[in-house]
Parts: structure tokens; sequence; C-alpha cells
């Protein structure tokens, strides 16, 4: 379809008004399930590649050196200007992949002049393994067969969306493969046969909230149909969730969300590991920024995986390894930090008369500075506070009590209390020692002022409450990372993995 519109056609809005059904609560047959969802995924086509026109002023573009004619007559080959491509002035991090629909413009589109109608709408094709290439020299792009372009004119490719997804789910709309048939059909079969939705949930739950993500038309459909069983206490069954073709990363992260409220737990398997990636990025806006409860693990590995290191504290692997070093070094920490407050590293200014019968002159120890010390509580601090932090957020995968979460929560913000006190610049040397109790002749020192007094309070109160967390805190020490695996599991509610990762679930509830 996308080769026989104009950009006219593309424009309009009302090309299919009156051709697009919305979905049924039932489907008569396999034929009207295809028609229903032919209609819907076309539109679709055309309303994203309207709004990226409509927007070109993001797009990303490649000027060009040259376009020839292929072997068929609605086959081009564009040569890239690299150099310029790569420059300042325009930057292009894209790399073209198969069915990217493109423009192909004699103007940039940052000119304000360029004018839309002149330009010719292309699809990127026989890219194949070359997307993953550093760099793009050259592509081959299908024009509209009764295009007659002015190839001497053409001196910009502008890229608008990608619809790989589309031609995939178009291929199986076309029930041409034996395999699609039987699949859908026996997807009608199951949705004839699931329960009737809870008319009380129906009526007490507004889904709009959650669809923002969708346009309108989207939206609608999906909250006509959005199963009712995600929010249903007073029933037990199976309901099939229709939607229309690519909404379903709204659909689904909408249903993680409720699913969330509720206190479920939820499952999503997907086919093998190659569809990981790709659904990663379609619930990207749930998981991102990273999800600090730890409610989502992936079971999977993410060494070999592309482009997920923005979601790597989701994976098992990398969550398991956080828990174990906090089970492992959060304590000794903790007595770190205790030991550094309590100035068990300095000696006396001036050493003690008789130093040997000082246990802190005698032992060689550091002297002291108020920069010193600021910079080495900071080292500390840091470390201790991405411990301590993540122990609250996975407070229930440790069977974390109440007061120790609160005396925790309390540590945090003396802590960064007592650092912004450590950065005065109106402190002095010999008052902080004299508070601190490193100086002994303390008549030698005018009183503290309340900057000093209050940097000597904070300190000590750090000191009473790790001693306090250290008699109190109970950390678990699993024998093997597999029980931390384990733990980790069972703490969250939301699991992501594919069928051959399933194995790492046996024996869990």
């Amino acid at each position: 379809a996308l080769l026989s519109w104009t950009i006219n056609d593309l424009l309009n809005d009302d090309l299919y008004i009156g051709k697009v059904n919305h979905i049924p609560s039932k489907f008569d047959s396999p034929n009207h399930f295809v028609d229903v969802y032919s209609g819907i995924l076309i539109e679709e086509t055309r309303s994203a590649t309207c709004a990226a026109i409509q927007n070109l002023a993001v797009s990303q573009y490649c000027q060009l050196l040259s376009i020839g004619e292929c072997n068929s007559p609605s086959l081009f080959y564009l040569d890239v200007d690299l150099p310029m491509t790569r420059s300042d002035e325009i930057q292009c991090h894209h790399m073209a992949r198969d069915f990217d629909v493109c423009l192909l413009s004699s103007r940039c589109p940052r000119d304000s002049n360029i004018d839309i109608m002149s330009c010719s709408i292309g699809l990127v094709v026989g890219i194949g393994r070359d997307e993953y290439a550093s760099f793009q020299k050259s592509f081959r792009v299908l024009v509209p067969h009764s295009e007659m372009l002015q190839l001497d004119k053409i001196k910009f490719v502008i890229f608008l969306t990608n619809i790989k997804y589309n031609m995939e789910i178009a291929n199986i709309l076309s029930l041409q493969d034996k395999g699609n048939q039987i699949a859908i059909q026996a997807l009608l079969e199951l949705s004839n046969n699931v329960e009737k939705r809870c008319k009380i949930c129906v009526e007490s739950h507004n889904y709009k909230d959650d669809m923002l993500s969708m346009n309108k038309k989207q939206g609608d459909d999906v909250i006509s149909n959005l199963t009712s069983s995600v929010k249903c206490i007073h029933e037990c069954h199976t309901e099939v969730v229709w939607a229309p073709p690519r909404s379903m990363k709204g659909c689904i992260s909408t249903l993680m969300k409720n699913f969330l409220n509720l206190s479920s737990r939820v499952l999503i398997c997907l086919p093998s590991e190659s569809c990981l990636v790709d659904f990663l990025m379609d619930i990207e806006d749930f998981l991102v920024p990273s999800d600090p409860s730890g409610d989502v693990l992936v079971l999977n590995s993410i060494r070999g995986l592309e482009n997920c290191r923005k979601f790597e504290n989701v994976f098992l692997e990398n969550r398991s390894h956080e828990l174990y070093c906090c089970v492992k070094l959060c304590k000794s920490l903790l007595r770190s930090m205790s030991a550094f407050l309590d100035l068990s590293g300095f000696y006396h200014s001036p050493c003690c008369p008789s130093s040997d019968e000082c246990e802190r002159c005698s032992n060689q120890l550091f002297p002291f500075s108020v920069k010193l010390f600021a910079e080495r509580f900071t080292d500390i601090m840091i470390h201790l506070c991405d411990y301590l932090v993540y122990l609250v957020s996975s407070g229930s995968a440790i069977s974390l009590l109440d007061e120790d979460c609160d005396s925790i929560l309390e540590l945090l913000q003396l802590m960064k209390q007592l650092q912004a006190l450590l950065h005065n610049k109106d402190l002095r040397q010999d008052k902080v020692e004299a508070e601190f109790k490193l100086i002994l002749a303390t008549d030698a020192v005018d009183s503290a002022d309340c900057g000093t007094k209050l940097l000597n309070e904070t300190r000590m109160s750090c000191i009473r409450l790790i001693a306090k967390l250290n008699n109190s805190l109970q950390l678990a020490q699993p024998e093997n990372r597999d029980d931390i695996d384990k733990i980790c599991i069972q703490h969250s509610r939301i699991i992501i993995t594919s069928l051959d990762c399933t194995w790492k679930l046996h024996g869990q509830e």
C-alpha cells in the first residue's frame, strides 16, 4: 500500500475514513479477523508516516553524492556523501535498515523552503546484515513504479519511520502460510471459549490515564477491548486482549502497571532470545529510568545482546551480583565508616608527652586535616550509600525490618548533612581538632562556633546510628550464587524470559 500512496494520500487523515472498523468483541471467522486488522494496519502505517512528515525538523537525513538506476525501473541506488553526512553540519547517526520509509528531496529537511509535495516517497530494501556495519556508503530504495524521478535534482534522503514489523504482520495476515492460518484459528477458538468479563470491574476502572503513549484511535480500541480480569477480584478466568497492530507495547506496559498495582506476579514468555531486545525497547518507558524497586526481572543473560546496556539493572545476573555484594560487604563498610568517624586513624596534635601510654599516639597513625577527612569520608560514603539504598529498595528480598529501614534512611540523611558541613569553607582546622578532642591543650583554642559543634554532633549521631544498625541488621548469608538468584526471582513481581531460560524457574512458587 505504501508505494501506491502519493504525498497527498499520506497527509490525508480522512483517506480511510469509514473503511477502518473497530475491533469487535468477537470475530466471525479468520477472514473477518484479517479484514479488520489489515484495515487498521494500513491506516496505522499511513498515520505514522504522516506524523513523521509533519515533524521533519527532527528527522535524520543523509546528503547524497549521486542516485542511479538499478535493473528494475522502480529500484534506485543511492550513494551517500559520507564525509558530509558525518560532519558537524548534519551529524546523521541513522543507519539505513530494511523497510525504512524515506523521502527523496532536493532540499535539506531543515530548510524552511522545502516543498514536501515535490518529494518522492521511497522504501529502503536489500540492507540485510549490513545494517550492523559501522557505516554505510550506499543502499537501495524502491519508489512507486509510476514515479518520474528527476535524478539530478535529488540531493537528500530523509528517514521517516521503519515499517519492518508492519510488513511482518501484513505477511501473517495474508494467510499464505498454513502455520499462520492455524495460529489465527486457534486464537479465535480460544477467545470464544474464555469466560465473559466482569461488569463490575469494567465499569469501575478507567484505563484512559494509562494509554497516553497511544494515539486516540489506538487508545479507544484498546480501552474497549482491554481485559477486565486485570482488575477483577470477583472472578478468576482467562481472557484474550485484542489490540491494534503495533499498539501492544502501550497495551503491555499498561497491563504491567495494573498488575503491579494489584501486587500480582506476572510471567512474560517470549518465543526466543532474539525477541527480547525488541520487547524491552517496546516497554522502555516502563523500565527507564531503571526499576528501583526490583519489580521487573529478566532471566536471560545480557551478554551477547545488543542495545541492552540501558536495561542492565533488570537482568538477573546484574541484580544477583548487586545483592551478593550488598549482603557480603554492607556490614563491613558500616564498620569501616564507624571506625573512620570514631577518628581511630588519627593521632593527637601535638602527640601526647607519654606517647607510649596513649594508644592513639603510639600506633603511628595519620595527622588530622579537615580536607583529608572530608575526602576520605566521601570515598567511603559513596560505596556505603549505594549498598544502603539497595538494601532499602530490596527490603522484601532480604527480609529487612521496618525499623532497620527507617534507621538506614536516617543514616543516609545524616551522612549527606555531615558531607555538606565538612565542605563549609569557614571551618577552622584548630577548632575542628579541638571539638573532635584531637588537641589536648584545648584551652589554647577559642570556643568552638556553632558550625563546628553541629559538625561534631552529626558525626557522633552517625556513629551511634551505625552501632545500632550493626547490632540489629541481620543479613542472610546465602551459601552460593544460585541461592542469590532464587532470592531475586522469588521477590520480583514481573519476570520476563525466553522459553529456553524458563528452567531457572524450576522449584519456584
